[in-house]
């Protein structure tokens, strides 16, 4: 769909604190979100930056998927109810412990097996 080669090592992205991300930078992490989801059903992320949210959104677009995104401030009774109301086929959450006690709940309640970490983007897929 998109052609982020053509300018690899322009900045996509200025980050909150400074950090410039490039275009093939951003490929590279589009590439590894898309490359997680193996089959078709929407995915429900927390957002814990804009560079993921940009990889997300790209490898969303580019495959076809719904994307339903929430920022971290989402409470853990509104995470609860949307997962169960909507049942997406892969939950990214960021790698940190304020959001623990949500990725041990996916596991235990929604029996979710598949769980991968992405290093570069800081987050986890559940499937």
């Amino acid at each position: 769909m998109w052609n982020l080669e053509e300018c690899a090592g322009k900045t996509a992205i200025i980050t909150g604190n400074g950090r410039y991300i490039t275009y093939e930078k951003l490929d590279f992490m589009r590439k590894e979100f898309a490359g997680l989801m193996e089959e078709r059903g929407s995915v429900f992320m927390i957002a814990a930056d804009t560079v993921s949210m940009a990889a997300a959104y790209t490898g969303c677009v580019e495959q076809e998927r719904q994307l339903l995104v929430s920022d971290e401030n989402i409470s853990e009774e509104k995470f609860k109810n949307f997962v169960m109301q909507y049942q997406p086929r892969y939950i990214y959450l960021p790698v940190r412990s304020s959001v623990a006690e949500l990725a041990a709940w996916i596991i235990s309640e929604e029996r979710r097996v598949g769980k991968e970490c992405m290093q570069e983007m800081n987050m986890c897929c559940f499937r």
